[in-house]
């Protein structure tokens, strides 16, 4: 009898140990999951270069159709543009995280959110907002360790850039920044470009109580007025174009400005994408402006 009686505390302590391992696996499964299972959506180009620079690439299951680096996203599942993205694209996709970025439509970024899905914003608007905006987005991502190491390298290329041009009383030029010619359309001074120039001791001509708009419209008379020694274009691709190039020129002779000592093209996909590659375009600053 005493036996029997073993047995039975033996059985009853198996049971309870099997209903308790069951009991507790649902709240343990979605944690799990989560962390194995993220699906992140890129609705901007330079979002997608942090996803993949934050060792995510696996994780990324739809890009835009502006999302061109680095080449292996090409093959992603597209849903749509920068400015026109499919919701049922991305619904389709599962995705559990979207990474956007200043001026896509709020209307689908509150979409997204009421579809449960978690959606980041990366928008530094300084080049100082740089570093923590790196780690707070990667950290989100679950990527704290690789977001941290990009925040340290920017921290460090922006301080010593600085202290190389700015700090030593290097000469300063003005500059006109130009996005586009026709119409004009100029780098205003509160965007961190116009802080990426700055940095090399090349500075906005347009001043901030002349605009707080990031890309002020300009007319021909306007930009007669101000006094630029250097003009700054972009050109599409990798290499800058000797079309951009012309068009500054034209322009400068349209409005009898003569004395623009210098025209400077600039990779467009390296300079306005506010993504890892900056680091690029602050090294061939440095190396131009020495």
């Amino acid at each position: 009898m005493k036996a029997r009686f073993l047995n039975f505390q033996g059985s009853a302590k198996l049971v309870l140990f099997f209903s308790l391992v069951f009991f507790f696996l649902p709240f343990q499964s979605p944690a799990f999951a989560q962390a194995h299972e993220r699906r992140i959506i890129s609705l901007a180009p330079s979002a997608t270069e942090w996803i993949v620079a934050f060792g995510l690439e696996d994780k990324l299951r739809g890009v835009t159709e502006q999302c061109d680096f680095p080449k292996s996203v090409r093959a992603k599942e597209k849903v749509g543009s920068f400015l026109q993205s499919s919701l049922e694209k991305i619904l389709a996709l599962r995705a559990t995280d979207v990474v956007v970025v200043d001026g896509i439509p709020t209307v689908m970024r509150h979409k997204l959110e009421s579809a449960g899905m978690r959606v980041h914003l990366f928008n530094p608007q300084r080049l100082v907002d740089f570093p923590d905006r790196i780690f707070l987005l990667g950290q989100a991502l679950g990527a704290s360790q690789k977001a941290r190491e990009w925040s340290e390298r920017f921290r460090l290329a922006i301080d010593g850039t600085k202290r190389q041009f700015v700090d030593s009383k290097k000469s300063k030029r003005s500059a006109l920044i130009f996005i586009g010619t026709d119409p004009i359309y100029l780098v205003g001074p509160a965007l961190w470009l116009s802080d990426l120039f700055s940095t090399v001791g090349v500075e906005n001509a347009i001043h901030s109580n002349q605009t707080d708009s990031f890309y002020p419209r300009f007319s021909l008379e306007g930009i007669a007025k101000v006094d630029a020694t250097l003009w700054i274009g972009f050109a599409e691709g990798e290499k800058p174009s000797d079309v951009v190039r012309s068009k500054l020129r034209n322009l400068n002779e349209r409005i009898g400005k003569r004395s623009v000592a210098e025209v400077k093209v600039f990779s467009e996909n390296l300079f306005q994408r506010p993504g890892p590659r900056l680091l690029e375009a602050l090294q061939r600053l440095r190396n131009d402006f020495q």
